[in-house]
């Protein structure tokens, strides 16, 4: 395990980005999770898709803007076994909210 040096902002921090402040807005948006203001499953694949694009911030705006545009929008008019709606649109808002915020980053 390497050592952390005094050039590290951040040592045994999980690398999303090699830029260590895309990495530390990605990582913002991963722990918004906890308060379901994100899906971990949601930011994860904005990361992959943005690092096989090549890290940059025109990358990074587009794909976590094209994340909170797909979540503002309506959802699909499917129900559970439940009858309750898949979604709730508070939720899907709030998601929407932090992609976009992360998309002004």
């Amino acid at each position: 395990m390497p050592s952390p040096s005094a050039s590290d902002p951040a040592p045994g921090a999980m690398k999303l980005f090699a830029d260590p402040g895309f990495n530390f807005a990605g990582l913002l948006a991963l722990g918004a999770a906890g308060m379901r203001a994100s899906e971990v499953g949601e930011v994860l694949t904005a990361v992959n898709a943005i690092n096989a694009a090549g890290l940059s911030e025109q990358t990074y705006t587009d794909t976590f803007r094209s994340w909170g545009d797909r979540l503002a929008a309506p959802p699909a008019a499917g129900r559970d076994g439940g009858g309750a709606p898949s979604q709730t649109r508070r939720f899907r808002s709030l998601r929407a909210a932090q992609y976009y915020a992360q998309a002004l980053f």
